[in-house]
C-alpha cells in the first residue's frame, strides 16, 4: 500500500532500476536491457549456487540475485 507521493516516487524509482538493470527480458535472451556489473560466469552449478547472494527490494516484493566475489 502506497501512502503518499514521496513513497510512490521511491517505489517507482526502485522498480524502474530493477526492471532495466536486473530483470531478465525474453527478447534479449533473458538479459536485462541495461545490465549492471560483470557478465555472468559459466561454472559448476553447485559452486555457482553457493556463491549467489539475494537482495530483497520493496519489502521483499522484488528480489535481485548477484554472484558473490
Amino acid at each position: 500500500m502506497i501512502l503518499g507521493r514521496r513513497q510512490l516516487t521511491h517505489v517507482l524509482r526502485v522498480y524502474a532500476r530493477h526492471y532495466h538493470a536486473h530483470r531478465p527480458h525474453g527478447a534479449l535472451l533473458l538479459r536485462p536491457p541495461d545490465p549492471v556489473g560483470a557478465p555472468a560466469m559459466r561454472c559448476d552449478p553447485i559452486h555457482l549456487a553457493a556463491s549467489i547472494r539475494r537482495r530483497d527490494l520493496l519489502g521483499a516484493l522484488l528480489h535481485e540475485y548477484q554472484a558473490s566475489a
